[in-house]
């Protein structure tokens, strides 16, 4: 018989122990709603760094592979490099296609490693709950050995954001509307793409700038 823990939000009063417990294990959607209430007061001061540790890095998905979505699914193994996934990548010839580590008896799925829009564009992950400072969005991807969107690549992206949205919508990492941290500057402003109605690039002042977070291998 199977039992579940009902994760509840620690009451403004709890202990950092507590958050630092409720930002690791409880749903990323749970965690990104309080981040969202919280303001600014002094017991905040404390718990907003867990929180914003939880939401400015990629949880592990599960990706299940479906033919009326992606053109195909390579599976690769858990210890793989970005470089190695890379190589697999070019060989292939039907994109968009969706990369996925191995997972036991699971055909065509397993843990999200990303989705190869070309052979030379292959999406790993979005941050899109919450805007961050752009140090933050360099740690992430220097971290995880991933790398910020180009120019480039955001020209080609813009001609498919249907299926772009549509693509990552598959894998749990929504692609939602607003500024994205790109490679890149204007004069001493960090580029940005601003998503919307009007999908254009534009600037970013890096103190005080945020924006969301896209990247690649």
């Amino acid at each position: 018989m199977f039992t579940f823990k009902i994760i509840k939000t620690p009451k403004k009063n709890a202990s950092v122990e507590a958050w630092c417990q409720f930002a690791a294990t409880a749903p990323r959607k749970m965690v990104v709603k309080v981040y969202r209430q919280s303001s600014k007061s002094a017991v905040n001061g404390r718990v907003l760094p867990l929180l914003e540790e939880r939401i400015f890095s990629f949880d592990k998905r599960f990706a299940i592979y479906t033919k009326d979505v992606f053109a195909d699914c390579i599976q690769v193994p858990a210890s793989i490099s970005n470089r190695q996934i890379k190589e697999r990548v070019e060989k292939c010839q039907k994109f968009p296609l969706l990369i996925v580590e191995r997972c036991g008896g699971f055909p065509s799925s397993g843990w999200f490693r990303g989705i190869a829009i070309t052979k030379d564009l292959i999406l790993a992950g979005v941050i899109a709950e919450a805007d961050m400072a752009f140090k933050y969005a360099e740690q992430v991807a220097e971290m995880n050995d991933f790398r910020l969107l180009t120019d480039s690549d955001v020209v080609f992206l813009q001609k498919q954001m249907a299926d772009l949205s549509r693509l990552f919508d598959a894998v749990g990492c929504p692609v939602l509307p607003g500024a994205y941290w790109l490679e890149g500057y204007i004069g001493d402003e960090k580029l940005v793409w601003k998503m919307g109605d009007f999908s254009k690039f534009g600037s970013m002042p890096l103190a005080g700038g945020r924006a969301k977070l896209i990247i690649k291998l």
